[in-house]
């Protein structure tokens, strides 16, 4: 076809990455063919590259940052400006279980033309250039972001505010580190100024709701760097100066891919320790010791004995989480627990402790949740050095259920268990395929006290906060 009126064919206009990216959380291209897109590169990766525009609009909605997906390695290296053919692409992270994820907009089938060099664009420094709405994620209730006709607000709505920037270098400065080290090496930050995030007693970032979302988060993640370079870091500690690179998205969270090893500086977090306690208190804690089994490491038993004896102050009563059969995940229909609590009981005697004594009921097999074979159970460790009687009364098996009934003594009537230690309720539906509560009852120093050890399930239903 030719041009009306020219005899010659029409022209291809270019188009820009503001163009590409529009203003809304899917291309108003996608699926379509462009070509002499232009822009400096910024970062590389293992199958593609960022560019920017050297010559951005003034719509902030619009990103001015765009992957580009080579497959294999791309030829192309920062600070080299680029022409590029291609198709637009939605690339939704996660496969068939990436369902709740938003999508990155990439070019992919590209044709690349390197047009010469210029300086990579000075990042957007959040918290300073730009700040995300700090408590709204979404005001609204679209169902999905990516229904044609949701209003894009990048101003008052955090999710479309790192849309608007999605594929731009970004940064943080003097970023406050709100968790640990992650073992996939990302570090989860506050920018250090210009935010004013809901913060915990010990500086992390409290989410309390979903009027709270904390949404100035950002996870700064090692994939353009070299494995395990990521340094371990900790709440209160600080990222120091200028941490920079792309702005990407997976795993249902914006992630600013840094291109340089950030510097860690120690804001001095000490493990806390449980006060002391008085001599007349009964003390009591809970302890998640994360599917211990027989054949862990030494190493796990003495971590978590160290903890109990030196951080919770070898209380009283502990009620324990996850703790396996004796032979831990194998599925061979084991239930009973001995060999991994004699094993935890004897690494805190070696750390100092005290002498403790288990107290559980063995559920059914493959019944309670957790990993497959390992029968996870609440169970309680009682101190025998203090004077502590543990009741106990017809345990009877997984399905017997405690019940409280009265006992007579001279003029009054006082509470009891019929099993103990017994489980509550152990049929009920509310527990299906989750840790039955486990309920005891003891006496110090002639006073009735009855401890319940409960686990439930995680929570579930949700969808990610920056899912779409």
């Amino acid at each position: 076809m030719c041009e009306p009126g020219t005899g010659e064919p029409p022209v291809d206009e270019p188009e820009t990455i503001a163009q590409v990216q529009g203003a809304a959380h899917l291309s108003p291209l996608d699926g379509q063919r462009v070509n002499g897109v232009e822009g400096v590169v910024t970062a590389v990766s293992r199958n593609g590259f960022w560019m920017q525009s050297t010559t951005p609009d003034d719509d902030p909605a619009t990103s001015e940052g765009l992957f580009v997906y080579t497959r294999s390695a791309p030829t192309v290296a920062a600070g080299q400006t680029v022409s590029v053919d291609g198709a637009v692409d939605e690339f939704r992270p996660g496969g068939s279980g990436g369902w709740d994820n938003l999508t990155t907009t990439q070019v992919v089938g590209a044709t690349v033309t390197v047009t010469g060099t210029a300086d990579v664009p000075a990042p957007v420094v959040l918290g300073e250039d730009r700040v995300a709405p700090q408590q709204v994620v979404e005001a609204g209730d679209p169902k999905s972001v990516e229904y044609a006709g949701v209003d894009f607000l990048p101003g008052t709505e955090a999710i479309d505010f790192y849309e608007s920037l999605e594929g731009m270098y970004v940064g943080v400065r003097d970023a406050e580190v709100v968790g640990p080290t992650k073992s996939f090496g990302e570090i989860s930050v506050v920018p250090g100024t210009g935010v004013d995030a809901i913060r915990t007693e010990a500086d992390g970032v409290l989410y309390s709701g979903y009027d709270r979302p904390n949404a100035m988060r950002v996870q700064v993640d090692d994939v353009l760097l070299p494995r395990d370079s990521m340094p371990p870091a900790d709440v209160r500690d600080t990222l120091t100066g200028l941490v920079a690179g792309p702005l990407d998205y997976s795993f249902s969270n914006y992630k600013l891919l840094a291109t340089e090893v950030p510097t860690v500086a120690d804001g001095g977090l000490e493990r806390e320790v449980a006060p002391v306690q008085h001599d007349r208190e009964l003390s009591v804690a809970a302890f998640n010791v994360e599917n211990l089994a027989p054949s862990n490491p030494q190493e796990k038993f003495d971590r978590l004995a160290g903890q109990v004896v030196t951080n919770l102050r070898s209380p009283d009563v502990i009620a324990v989480e996850e703790v396996q059969d004796n032979n831990g995940s194998q599925d061979d229909g084991t239930v009973d627990s001995t060999t991994t609590t004699d094993t935890l009981i004897a690494a805190i005697t070696a750390a100092g402790g005290p002498a403790y004594t288990a107290y559980w009921v063995n559920p059914q097999d493959k019944a309670d949740g957790g990993q497959p074979g390992g029968n996870i159970r609440n169970v309680l460790l009682v101190r025998s050095d203090r004077d502590i009687e543990v009741v106990q009364r017809d345990s009877g098996d997984a399905h017997h259920e405690a019940e409280v009934v009265a006992e007579r003594q001279g003029n009054r009537s006082l509470p009891t268990l019929t099993t103990s230690p017994g489980r509550i309720d152990p049929t009920n539906p509310a527990f299906e395929d989750s840790r039955k509560p486990l309920v005891t009852e003891l006496r110090y120093r002639g006073e009735r006290v009855f401890v319940a050890a409960v686990h439930f399930s995680s929570k579930g239903g949700d969808d990610p906060l920056f899912g779409r």
